[in-house]
């Protein structure tokens, strides 16, 4: 398990990561499954969640 992973499932214990893409800057974008809600997370370059909001399904 990666640091980010490790860093993401601790705030959000039981989750699960669907997806995780890099940016040009070292930061990431995740989109995460906790609850039965659909969340879309953006962290630093050192993982660290800079925020969270749950993603609207349309």
């Amino acid at each position: 398990m990666s640091l980010l992973t490790e860093k993401i499932l601790k705030e959000f214990p039981g989750g699960e990561i669907k997806k995780v893409k890099p940016k040009q800057d070292g930061s990431y974008d995740i989109d995460l499954m906790y609850n039965g809600v659909s969340y879309k997370i953006k962290t630093d370059s050192t993982g660290n969640i800079v925020k969270k909001e749950i993603k609207r399904e349309d």
